[in-house]
């Protein structure tokens, strides 16, 4: 399905519209991406949290929090609205 815009100065731009199984596969992606972002920054606080005990595991919820909250809203600023999985 297309989606076609006529601009005032007669200007047409038509883009392609994502269906169900593109989206899904992209978000797919994406929760895999943020799965091992949140996997490799747990496990560079587990290597501190010897040595800070509870203030690793606070440490660890702040590392999932920023990646879950964060994750789109960087990349889709920094690469013109898409996401690692919407890019593929």
């Amino acid at each position: 399905m297309a989606y076609v815009i006529r601009t005032p100065e007669n200007v047409t731009f038509e883009f392609e519209l994502a269906g169900v199984a593109a989206r899904a596969l992209a978000w797919f992606v994406d929760v895999l991406v943020m799965g091992v972002l949140i996997l490799v920054g747990i496990q560079a606080v587990s290597v501190v949290a010897s040595v800070a005990g509870g203030f690793a595991s606070a440490l660890q919820f702040v590392v999932v929090f920023v990646v879950q909250w964060w994750y789109a809203a960087l990349l889709e600023w920094w690469w013109g609205g898409q996401t690692v999985g919407k890019r593929l």
